[in-house]
């Protein structure tokens, strides 16, 4: 069996993978609070069934997404900026539509949750990142 070495990560996919790696566990931290913390969630009137299911959901997607980019599979660019662009606006409905009191840090939501987005499709535009995603090992 021949083996193939995986290229070296530029440092723009690195960051990418970062960001991704970040995000999948805040996202495994969140479904973990809601397993060990349902009652005191329940008793300030948060949903532990909706904050445990988005959390897996977002942390396996992003545990796959993370793959994709470390293995520099060619659908890691489809998948990556698909679940980027729903996770920002996961995020703004979350913030929006499910919790029950607006919060004052609105502007700073929205500010920042633009910051990871663009720094994460940043290399998808690179020609580094171009000929990353297009080398795919098999």
């Amino acid at each position: 069996m021949k083996h193939q070495i995986i290229p070296r990560q530029p440092w723009p996919v690195t960051i990418q993978a970062a960001i991704v790696l970040f995000f999948t566990t805040s996202n495994a931290v969140r479904f973990g609070v809601s397993l060990f913390y349902r009652d005191t969630l329940a008793e300030f009137g948060a949903s532990p069934l909706y904050i445990g299911s988005t959390g897996l959901v977002w942390a396996t997607a992003g545990g796959l997404l993370f793959i994709m980019i470390w293995q520099a599979k060619r659908l890691a660019r489809r998948a990556g900026i698909l679940l980027a662009t729903l996770y920002t606006l996961f995020l703004w409905y979350d913030k929006f539509a499910i919790q029950s009191t607006p919060s004052p840090n609105t502007p700073f939501l929205l500010g920042i949750s633009i910051l990871p987005l663009m720094l994460f499709l940043l290399p998808f535009a690179l020609e580094e990142g171009e000929l990353y995603y297009t080398k795919e090992m098999k």
